[in-house]
């Protein structure tokens, strides 16, 4: 995340990157909006446990989710192409 932060402040999107990060901070911590807000990818290998990809404005971010443990952890965060959803 360093790197997306680095380059968002040099593309002058500090702040919409920050309150992207922020969103996203808080819906995974209200684990129901997590589950409400991204796109399911798949099923894990272990039972119980779902990937899911959310695109929030600027940042793209796959996660995945234990209903039964409230677990979770982010997998992948990338920023997302000004062009899209073009």
């Amino acid at each position: 995340m360093p790197e997306l932060k680095k380059r968002a402040t040099e593309a002058g999107k500090r702040r919409e990157f920050v309150e992207a990060h922020n969103e996203i901070l808080l819906a995974l911590r209200d684990f129901e909006a997590a589950f409400t807000k991204a796109e399911l990818l798949f099923q894990t290998k272990k039972a119980g446990g779902e990937v899911r990809l959310w695109v929030n404005r600027v940042i793209a971010v796959c996660f995945a989710l234990f209903r039964e443990e409230k677990a979770g952890w982010i997998l992948k965060y990338k920023g997302v192409p000004e062009s899209w959803p073009d």
